[in-house]
């Protein structure tokens, strides 16, 4: 079962929540997918910290496509394993204003990290991902969120893309090279 294909959906400074009563359960698979443009980096002061959180959920222990303090885009994903995320962060920093497809993905050995269709980060990894059940949300992170902090997405998401399969590099390379497109899928 495929939970969401393909939303389009394009905002600046404003926040979206989806899929507010399901369950997901990804079992040991999943692809998540984001195109976004961001118009400022996330910014670390030494007193404020502001990761640019673009489509996830990680308030409860699920999954978060990002912008690292280290302005690099990255995923997290929670290994209920372990009780801790598991973060993969490319060595690649986005240019301001300009459009970027970042895709990840995980089989039940590795988890991918593409940008543009190409693969920038992987490792292999034993995660255990259980059952979500709160909302995944767009242009925000929950976690580092109140009404006056500011941790919003400080940019423009034009659609995400969240499957219950992980894509393969040729699913990716051709269909999201910086465009999400609707996929067939394998099953």
């Amino acid at each position: 079962m495929t939970f969401l294909k393909y939303l389009k959906y394009v905002s600046y400074f404003t926040l979206l929540y989806i899929f507010a009563y399901s369950l997901y359960d990804f079992k040991n698979n999943f692809s998540i997918g984001v195109r976004v443009k961001l118009s400022s980096h996330s910014q670390s002061n030494g007193e404020t910290t502001r990761e640019y959180s673009f489509f996830g959920n990680p308030q409860s222990g699920g999954l978060n496509l990002f912008e690292s303090v280290n302005n690099k885009l990255a995923v997290a994903v929670y290994n209920t394993k372990t009780n801790s995320y598991v973060t993969l962060e490319s060595d690649f920093t986005p240019e301001l204003n300009n459009w970027y497809t970042v895709i990840a993905t995980y089989d039940g050995t590795t988890l991918k990290l593409f940008i543009n269709g190409e693969l920038h980060k992987s490792e292999d990894v034993s995660i255990e991902l259980t059952p979500i059940t709160t909302p995944f949300m767009i242009g925000v992170n929950p976690n580092l969120t109140s009404s006056t902090s500011g941790h919003f997405l400080h940019g423009m998401i034009s659609d995400v893309l969240l499957v219950d399969e992980a894509l393969t590099n040729n699913q990716i390379k051709s269909n999201y090279s910086n465009d999400l497109r609707t996929v067939v899928s394998a099953k």
